[in-house]
C-alpha cells in the first residue's frame, strides 16, 4: 500500500528493501565489508548477491580509475 502511494508499481518486500539498501550503501561509497556487517552476512559472497551495479556505475568507476 505504501509503495503504491509513493508511485512505486513494483512489488515491495523486505527482501527487495534489503537489496535496495545494500546497493545504495555501496553506491554512496560504503566499503563492501561494512555493508556485509550491516546486513549481518558471514560471507562476502552473500553480500555481493545483494548489491547491484548498473553500466553507468561501472563507467563511473572506470573514469575514476583513469581508465
Amino acid at each position: 500500500r505504501i509503495a503504491r502511494k509513493a508511485g512505486i508499481d513494483k512489488r515491495v518486500t523486505p527482501h527487495t528493501l534489503r537489496h535496495t539498501a545494500a546497493t545504495r550503501m555501496l553506491k554512496r561509497g560504503m566499503n563492501i565489508r561494512a555493508v556485509q556487517k550491516v546486513l549481518g552476512h558471514k560471507s562476502l559472497t552473500t553480500t555481493q548477491r545483494y548489491t547491484h551495479l548498473t553500466i553507468d556505475d561501472l563507467k563511473e568507476e572506470m573514469e575514476r580509475a583513469g581508465l
